[in-house]
């Protein structure tokens, strides 16, 4: 059974907060790593925060209005789902301070999975049910008998059960002095090279085992025809293996930077092509498998939703009228609206939307368009409410 390794991301203002929540965790005997709340991290930070997102097996996710709709919800989301697409699961924690309705303004993908709620008293252990078992700890060394006299060892206070009956308040526990060092840096095995620098290692090996000693032979050779003394074939030969050796390092050091910059690269295309358009439509609820998860970008004019090539979103369901209803944008007050045309049954966050009235949309709001198909209207921060 593989040893379970926690990777926590916030926004910066729920910093604090999360933090309070890996201490918990820390306590109770899990591999956990946050990365540290500085913009511009060195690259020793940098590579850590690297290595434990590749060695994570479970992400935790702290769920706000700032990290969701804010102005934290594009870098947020670059964190959670290329994590959650790689196959590894994504626990969403709400904040306590959240406000009401979340699945109206959280992302659908963490909304799916069931977050947990903060602001009840029983979410730590939720979270815990949630969780494998942390690692067992390593064995404490026995300790020795005291005397009876012996007033040098303070005896340990009886643990009372009344402490593991109910959990205390997330945010009633005292954060330590100094926050304790990542459980990653302390317990993390050492990096296995790349397969390209494994093949350059020991090319350079089997080289070496057959170039000194051919060298070796050619000077015992020369010496025995040549004035030129044996300790200065010596130094020739140390110097073309120390040159070899310091060849094959530099080769080596060149492939593993070039391999880092290639995955830099790839991981901002990846980035680019995995953004959400400031302002879209997603399908999260259809009987058609292959509609789920379409995304369809909104400018500035009308979007049609309907039944057929000719809508602007075509849907596959042929109850949905061509024309079904329509996304528009008014630039007297900067606000989208969904307006019912008349092709059937329209349901705007739970209220039925009538034929020929209009709504408007907020970020997060579900659109039920015929009996079997949700749409979810979203907006990134920079777009207008």
């Amino acid at each position: 059974m593989s040893t379970v390794r926690i990777f926590v991301v916030c926004a910066p203002v729920d910093y604090d907060w999360t933090r309070s929540l890996v201490n918990r965790l820390e306590v109770d005997g899990y591999p956990i790593y946050l990365p540290p709340d500085d913009d511009e991290p060195d690259p020793k930070v940098q590579r850590r925060t690297a290595i434990g997102l590749q060695r994570a097996t479970i992400m935790l996710a702290v769920i706000s209005p700032d990290s969701a709709v804010g102005a934290s919800a594009p870098a947020f989301e670059a964190w959670w789902r290329p994590f959650m697409e790689s196959g590894r699961p994504v626990i969403g924690c709400i904040v306590p301070s959240a406000p009401p309705g979340v699945e109206n303004w959280m992302p659908f993908d963490l909304y799916r999975h069931s977050p947990l709620d903060f602001g009840q008293t029983d979410a730590y252990q939720q979270l815990r049910d949630r969780l494998p078992p942390p690692p067992p700890k390593r064995p404490m060394p026995p300790l020795e008998a005291s005397t009876p006299g012996d007033s040098t060892k303070p005896e340990s206070p009886p643990e009372s059960p009344a402490n593991d009956s109910e959990p205390a308040p997330l945010l009633a526990l005292p954060a330590p002095a100094q926050s304790p060092d990542p459980p990653l840096e302390t317990t993390r095995e050492k990096d296995k090279p790349r397969l390209a620098r494994r093949i350059i290692n020991w090319a350079s090996i089997v080289l070496g085992m057959i170039v000194v000693p051919g060298i070796w032979i050619v000077v015992r050779q020369a010496t025995k025809t040549s004035d030129i003394p044996a300790g200065i074939w010596f130094l020739v030969v140390i110097s073309t293996a120390a040159g070899l050796y310091a060849a094959s390092r530099w080769v080596s050091s060149q492939v593993a930077r070039r391999q880092m910059l290639r995955e830099r690269r790839a991981a901002a295309q990846y980035a680019e092509t995995r953004a959400r358009p400031p302002v879209y439509l997603e399908i999260i609820e259809s009987k058609q498998p292959a509609e789920i998860g379409a995304i369809w970008a909104i400018d500035n004019t009308e979007l049609t939703i309907g039944h057929g090539p000719r809508a602007h979103v075509p849907l596959r369901d042929r109850r949905i009228k061509p024309t079904h209803c329509v996304i528009f944008y008014d630039t007297s007050n900067q606000q989208y609206y969904l307006e019912n045309t008349g092709g059937g049954p329209t349901t705007l966050v739970g209220q039925p939307l009538a034929s020929g009235d209009t709504a408007p949309l907020q970020n997060g709001d579900l659109i039920a368009v015929g009996k079997d198909t949700v749409l979810q209207f979203r907006y990134n921060a920079s777009s207008p409410e």
